[in-house]
């Protein structure tokens, strides 16, 4: 947390001071993909502050996606699940392309939490375990933006959260 406090500072700093600027909130539905193989279906929601046209700051909570899996090895009978999470602060370079059309890049820190959980019945004895686990990197990503109104526009973006977790969403922007 203190990583992504001094990130915010840096975000902050490297901006200036703030001008004309606008808070806004935005949300998405994403589908998610696992290099190892898999995906589901997730969704954001996030915060922010645009500086100027080209420069915003934005913290993000995203769910990632879940997932079970149960199996029979012999007598065993084996039940895995995982929830992945993250929370990111994010500096956004926005290119105007025309009075409604923007792209934009987004480079930030982010943490991921992963939450499991398994439960083995082997006979008459089962077992079980339950843990969380936590990795912190650079979260990166590209986007566009479709100005549908002043205040309200609709976003497609592309964003790499974690080495092997990548994810594409279309959401909504309101500023205010």
């Amino acid at each position: 947390m203190k990583k992504v406090l001094a990130l915010a500072a840096l975000v902050m700093g490297a901006c200036g001071a703030a001008q004309a600027g606008d808070f806004y909130v935005a949300g998405d539905v994403a589908k998610t993909r696992y290099s190892g193989g898999g995906s589901d279906q997730g969704f954001s929601l996030a915060g922010g502050y645009q500086f100027n046209k080209n420069w915003a700051a934005e913290l993000g909570y995203r769910f990632i996606g879940s997932d079970t899996k149960s199996y029979t090895e012999g007598a065993n009978k084996w039940t895995e699940s995982y929830r992945f999470r993250s929370i990111d602060l994010s500096a956004i370079g926005t290119l105007p392309l025309t009075d409604q059309f923007s792209v934009f890049g987004r480079l930030g820190y982010g943490t991921l939490q992963v939450k499991e959980s398994y439960a083995v019945t082997a006979g008459s004895a089962p077992t079980s375990y339950r843990g969380s686990g936590t990795d912190s990197g650079l979260i990166y990503g590209l986007g566009a933006d479709y100005a549908l109104t002043k205040q309200l526009s609709v976003r497609g973006e592309y964003q790499r959260v974690a080495s092997d977790v990548s994810v594409l969403a279309l959401g909504l922007k309101y500023g205010f």
